[in-house]
Parts: C-alpha cells; sequence; structure tokens
C-alpha cells in the first residue's frame, strides 16, 4: 500500500484528524506526511476542518474526509420491488427510490439504474454497486446462482449496467455488501472482526476479519444457511435440502410452517400481520426457528471468535420473540471460556440497509482505485 493509499485509509477512518495523530497512527515521517496529504487534498478529498488548540504549543489543522467529492449508487436487487440509493462517500444516503419488475431481465434492470441517474443529475457518480442474495464472482461481476431472489444463473449483471452507463460496476452478496457498510458507516465501524448473518427468504453472513471482507476460495463464504441444523422441515431450501438453517429460520421457512399450522397458505407479506394476530403459533414457530439460529450463531461465535455477531433480520420476521429465542440459545450454546464473549446485537432493518450496503460497496472500489498502489499518484474521477 502506498503512502497517499494508507493516510488516506486513517483520515476515513476518523472522523477529524490532524498530521500529528496520523503520525502517530501510522508510524511514518513528518514529511511523507505532509507530502501524502497536500498530493491528495490537492484534489479536494480531503478538507480542512477546523483546528484543536491543546494547552501548550501551536494549534492542530484537522483533517476530514470531502464526503461530497464524489458519489456512488446502491441498489439492492429483490423479489419484486428493488431499492436504490445515492450516497457520499461517507455513506450518507442522499437521495433514494424504489422501481418494481416482475421480471429480472438484465438489460431492464440497467435501463432502471441509468433513469435513477438521470433524475438524481449533477452529481459526480464515481461507481455503482449491486447487492444480490446469491454466490457472486465479484471479480467479474457475475451473479453465479441467485436462486432464492432474482432467479439467475451466470449472469454478468455487472458489465450490463457499466456499459449501460458508463460507469464502473461492481456486484457483490447481499449480506458481504451490508457487513462492509457496517464495517465502513455502521455499528461495527470499531470492530476489528465480526460477522454480519442476514436473516430473509435465504440466510447468509458477511464475515469481517481483521477489517477486511472475507470471500472464501470460491466466493461462497459465509453460506451459512445450508448448515444442517435439525430434523427435516416440511419446508424444502433452495439447496434441495430440508434439514438446513434455511429450511428451519428463513421467513419462506416461517411463513410455511405458519400456514401448516392455520390450514391456509400465508404470503410473505402478510406474515408479520398473521404473527401478530396469532400469538400462540407465533410463539411457536419463532421460538423453533430462533432456538436453531442462536446454536448457528454460538458455532461462528466459536470457529470465529470474532469481536461481534450482528443479525439483521427482515421486516417480516424481526419480532422480540424471535430476537429473544435466538439470544438464550446462543448465550447457552457459546463456548464459555472466552475472556472476552463475542457480542450479540440484532440490527433494526431500514428501508433502504441494503441499498447503502451496496453503495458502500462501490465507496470502497473507489478508494481502493483513487490512490494507485504503484507510484502513489491520486486519481481524478471523471
Amino acid at each position: 500500500m502506498s503512502i497517499q493509499a494508507r493516510v488516506l485509509q486513517h483520515i476515513r477512518q476518523q472522523h477529524e484528524i490532524s498530521q500529528s495523530e496520523l503520525r502517530i497512527q501510522t508510524g511514518l515521517s513528518a514529511s511523507a506526511i505532509s507530502s501524502a496529504v497536500r498530493r491528495v487534498q490537492s484534489i479536494g478529498l480531503i478538507q480542512e476542518v477546523g483546528s484543536l488548540q491543546e494547552a501548550m504549543g501551536r494549534p492542530r489543522t484537522l483533517l476530514s474526509l470531502n464526503a461530497d467529492y464524489a458519489y456512488t449508487v446502491g441498489v439492492q436487487l429483490n423479489v419484486q420491488q428493488s431499492h436504490i440509493v445515492l450516497s457520499n462517500l461517507c455513506g450518507k444516503v442522499v437521495h433514494r427510490a424504489q422501481f418494481s419488475h416482475s421480471s429480472h431481465i438484465p438489460t431492464q434492470i440497467a435501463e432502471d439504474v441509468a433513469r435513477f441517474i438521470a433524475e438524481v443529475g449533477g452529481h459526480r457518480i464515481v461507481g455503482i454497486g449491486l447487492a444480490v442474495s446469491g454466490i457472486i464472482d465479484a471479480e467479474r461481476g457475475v451473479c453465479l446462482d441467485s436462486a432464492t431472489t432474482v432467479g439467475w444463473q451466470d449472469v454478468p449483471i455487472g458489465p450490463v449496467v457499466a456499459e449501460r452507463t458508463g460507469i464502473p460496476t461492481s456486484v457483490e452478496n447481499d449480506a458481504n455488501a451490508l457487513a462492509l457498510a457496517e464495517l465502513l458507516f455502521g455499528a461495527a465501524k470499531h470492530d476489528n472482526s465480526f460477522i454480519v448473518v442476514t436473516l430473509g427468504t435465504g440466510i447468509g453472513a458477511g464475515i469481517i476479519i481483521d477489517r477486511k471482507l472475507y470471500r472464501g476460495r470460491n466466493g461462497i463464504a459465509g453460506e451459512i444457511g445450508h448448515i444442517s441444523v435439525s430434523a427435516p422441515s416440511s419446508y424444502t431450501c433452495s439447496c434441495g435440502k430440508t434439514d438446513c438453517l434455511e429450511a428451519t429460520a428463513s421467513s419462506r421457512a416461517i411463513a410455511c410452517a405458519v400456514s401448516e399450522r392455520l390450514g391456509v397458505p400465508i404470503a410473505l407479506e402478510h406474515l408479520r400481520e398473521t404473527l401478530h394476530n396469532e400469538p400462540d403459533i407465533a410463539q411457536e414457530v419463532l421460538d423453533h426457528a430462533g432456538t436453531r439460529l442462536g446454536a448457528v450463531l454460538a458455532v461462528l461465535a466459536t470457529v470465529f471468535d470474532p469481536d461481534a455477531l450482528y443479525v439483521a433480520p427482515e421486516h417480516h420476521i424481526n419480532l422480540p420473540a424471535f430476537q429473544l429465542a435466538a439470544a438464550t440459545a446462543f448465550q447457552s450454546a457459546v463456548m464459555p471460556l472466552c475472556r472476552t464473549a463475542t457480542t450479540l446485537r440484532f440490527l433494526n432493518e431500514s428501508e433502504d440497509m441494503w441499498a447503502r450496503g451496496a453503495a458502500s460497496v462501490a465507496i470502497e472500489r473507489f478508494f481502493a482505485s483513487a490512490v494507485q498502489t504503484t507510484g502513489g499518484d491520486v486519481a481524478r474521477p471523471p
């Protein structure tokens, strides 16, 4: 990593920081810090935001990232309705929208993104991020498999959107995207290692180790929904099994269990209302699903020993009974010999949380290319 990249990384991680603090944190010389700051500041990527006067000595000038230097677009591709946002470089959403679709035709998705960009015109957009549930080849921007949501296999959605918009486009698994957003801007920004577990029609996990996203050799790290956890369920998972976590604790599995007990089919959009109106059934089903989830969370805590586990359920199942059952099972099963226990927290889903995660993927790609690792030249965006 070049000196400029190291300096920019530390400035991004801090709200405000002085050059003397940068020297302490990086171990670089004063001249190296000063030169790097001048080069990045010359294009407006960082800015001076005031000064700090200590008891003795000269005031220290504070530096901060210029969040409005550029923007990225984040898209969460979902079953019937997708969310799209425009975010500044600090992850603040400045525009948001939704678009509906009866089928997931890549060229139509690209048109929807291009239309949103035209509608929010006047912003320097340096990247687009797409968050898709399933197995992703992030390097090529290809959705290898997304059976539970958009039904794609080997779809080069990244290149399709990039060709239509003329903007670099990244594609990432939605759990990975959300984990990256929490690392950069959210609840986990002070954690070194953590896992974000996402619960919806599918179940996955974004794994951060030493503040870096871990995808695994084939890009399937975090596919925890297919861990066997129980006796066979009446709901068949997308992987074909009936005894995995996804067949027990996903929103579709919970809807299936409720439908069985009521004797009528329950659509996902009515699941939360049904659970509210049928408290006895809700308690039974959510306790079963939450207990299975908590056991898997305990396995993750033991295997990875992270600082924290974050659970992000979709709105349908983000209910106190479900959280309580999962937390109770987690505490019962987690390894008790740790000096500092892994914390477990539930994230309250916001409407555009997933799209914001997608925007974060594009933000990371921009910063990875903004300061070249060879030569240390700062690249201006188009």
